[in-house]
């Protein structure tokens, strides 16, 4: 499996694991385009991988690279307080702070993650949007050769 996917697929699982939130997506503008996208049930988070990727050759076809996601956190609220999406934001960042996410084969993907920047809160119509940024170091051995095993027979005198 590709690593920007099996990436894609961890966080998600990860974020899904906050009940409060009722959507979890990839980012893809959802909240600056309300009026063109099908209704989403708020809470949500949005996330994504923050260009450029630059992958580093750390040997035996194995890779690595510092990675930086961004998480948009967002709430339905059209109170002027900042309780809601404060609160909903803290969610996030003690879910996703210091995790260690794994690959469908049980190996370290990343590192642990560690909030590297923050937004305040921005109103967009009757959303406010929270952005935190978390960076951690990915893996990739997709390029090394499978290894398989071999019976060898011998006897010991």
């Amino acid at each position: 499996m590709n690593v920007y996917s099996e990436l894609d697929s961890a966080i998600k699982t990860k974020l899904q694991e906050i009940t409060e939130v009722k959507t979890v997506e990839e980012y893809n503008d959802q909240y600056r385009n309300t009026q063109s996208e099908d209704a989403k049930e708020y809470p949500a988070v949005y996330f994504e991988l923050l260009e450029p990727v630059n992958w580093e050759d750390a040997g035996n076809d194995w890779q690595h690279a510092r990675i930086r996601a961004r998480m948009h956190v967002v709430v339905f609220d059209i109170s002027r307080t900042k309780e809601k999406i404060h609160a909903l934001a803290q969610l996030v960042f003690l879910k996703m702070d210091g995790v260690t996410l794994l690959g469908t084969g049980g190996y370290h993907l990343t590192s642990k993650w560690k909030r590297s920047a923050s937004s305040l809160p921005k109103r967009y119509k009757q959303l406010k949007v929270l952005l935190i940024d978390f960076e951690f170091e990915a893996f990739d051995s997709s390029s090394m050769p499978v290894l398989g095993s071999q019976l060898i027979g011998f006897t010991i005198v």
